[in-house]
């Protein structure tokens, strides 16, 4: 049957490789293709049930005569409980796609035996299949079944019908049941073939658009959402020792002031090549913030391994050049390891590696550093009042700065100037969001500048992009955090400004 199909090719693909395509599409698209198949099952023979019934009463007065009634009687039962079937097993529920893929060609097999039937019935009756090859076309395009299989079936079915009326019909009848049922089978192939070219194109698409989303433009690495998801389903799902690298490109700002941002830009595109040339088949590799990376290397075979694979990032990162001039490029790399802890989860593995990272900076930047737990030992935290009237917002910036930092939560100025006042607390930094629904802003600022030390402390406000301020800030160390919160940018800022 394939040999005789590949005279009859549509396009440069044959069609034994568009089949393979076919059974793709329906492996990669199994959700929609199951979900599909099962929706027109209940469909179709619901619209088949209907119009069964109306022949059956048309045939106690209009087709009288042909003695019909008790197929269309038959039919109607058996269809029936077809549909039944449908609305008990498929209906809102998930089946295996080959399951429904099989019970799509059983039913079309029924239907196309039911019209071979009605179409030879009653024997005396010298009239041509009418029905036969139009509605088995349209089968062409209500089930989703890989290609060979789909025009097997109904090829089969064809050869039925002209059998059939070989030897139960005049050779009239027969010479026009067999021209419409070849030209039905070509007919068919045609159209079902070009339908699953547009589903396959299609789907190829949707999949480069969701890959274009999950993609950072400027470096071709994951972006940061993507990147969270794919080392988190990863962790959870795979038992083996994995590594997460944290990467951050040092002095990144002066990069940029000493090039500018478009020279910026193809530094860190180059940055990101040196990444991926590094990093392992299988290895996981992102851009999670503007100059920060992370690599999560899934095959850990050893610990020399990892680390050998962050020296050679280092080392190659000092070649690179911009306008011809060799700047003192470096970065700097945190690395913490699962096999460090028993239990790790995910984000305990990468807080481990931002700590190693931190661990790094702290020793002059330019190297790496391996996650030990007497880095935790060292650390000596620093309090952070977090005065913000949204939990939510709250929720975020505690999200990012808990691991390193004592934290405190208030939901407006009042209660911060109740606890700074009463608890005779200082904190070393206070980050306020000014949306107008948190009060007592400037009191809270008044107080923060009577310090002896306010030099020394840093306030950072949180504001939308084009929101004014106006309260007086004269005398206070400020920094800004703009909405939406980037908790990745907050976190680094945060450690860079107060350590």
């Amino acid at each position: 049957m394939g040999s005789f199909l590949e005279q009859f090719n549509i396009n440069s693909v044959s069609h034994s490789e568009f089949h393979k395509n076919t059974v793709d599409y329906i492996n990669d698209n199994q959700e929609y293709v199951g979900r599909s198949n099962r929706m027109m099952l209940i469909r179709v023979s619901f619209i088949i049930e209907i119009l069964l019934t109306i022949y059956f009463f048309l045939s106690l007065s209009v087709f009288k005569s042909w003695n019909v009634t008790e197929i269309y009687a038959a039919n109607i039962v058996i269809n029936g409980i077809a549909l039944g079937i449908f609305l008990l097993f498929f209906w809102k529920k998930e089946v295996p796609v080959k399951r429904t893929v099989r019970v799509c060609e059983i039913y079309q097999f029924y239907i196309m035996m039911f019209l071979v039937v009605i179409s030879l019935a009653p024997l005396e009756m010298e009239s041509p299949a009418v029905y036969f090859a139009s509605l088995g076309i349209v089968f062409a395009v209500v089930f989703i079944i890989p290609w060979y299989q789909m025009v097997i079936l109904f090829a089969v079915e064809c050869g039925i019908m002209i059998v059939a009326s070989y030897f139960l019909k005049s050779a009239n009848i027969f010479s026009i049941n067999l021209f419409s049922s070849v030209v039905a089978c070509f007919v068919f192939a045609y159209i079902a073939r070009n339908l699953y070219e547009f589903r396959i194109s299609e789907s190829i698409a949707k999949a480069k658009l969701k890959d274009m989303a999950g993609i950072d433009k400027l470096t071709g690495l994951y972006n940061k959402g993507n990147m969270e998801n794919l080392c988190l389903d990863y962790f959870n799902h795979n038992e083996k020792n994995v590594a997460i690298m944290i990467i951050d490109f040092d002095n990144f700002k002066v990069v940029n002031d000493t090039f500018g941002h478009q020279q910026g830009d193809q530094v860190l595109k180059a940055f990101g090549s040196i990444l991926k040339k590094n990093a392992g088949e299988g290895d996981l590799v992102g851009r999670i913030g503007g100059d920060e990376f992370m690599i999560m290397v899934t095959n850990v075979t050893s610990q020399e391994a990892v680390l050998k694979m962050a020296d050679a990032i280092v080392e190659q990162t000092h070649d690179i050049l911009a306008s011809e001039l060799v700047f003192a490029f470096s970065c700097s790399i945190g690395i913490a390891l699962r096999s460090q802890q028993e239990g790790l989860s995910y984000d305990m593995l990468f807080s481990y590696a931002d700590r190693a990272l931190y661990n790094t900076k702290n020793n002059g930047k330019n190297g790496k550093s391996l996650f030990t737990m007497d880095m935790l030992q060292q650390d000596t935290f620093k309090s952070i009042l977090l005065v913000d009237s949204l939990k939510v917002s709250r929720a975020l910036l505690v999200s990012c700065l808990e691991r390193r930092y004592h934290l405190y939560e208030v939901n407006n100025g009042l209660h911060a100037l109740n606890l700074l006042q009463e608890r005779a607390t200082e904190m070393d930094t206070v980050i306020i969001d000014v949306d107008p629904s948190n009060s007592h802003i400037q009191e809270l600022l008044d107080l923060l500048k009577a310090y002896d030390n306010a030099k020394d402390k840093v306030v950072f406000l949180v504001m939308s992009k084009h929101q004014k301020i106006e309260y007086n800030l004269e005398g206070l160390n400020v920094e800004y955090i703009m909405k939406p919160i980037d908790t990745i940018e907050v976190s680094k800022r945060v450690r860079e400004i107060i350590g």
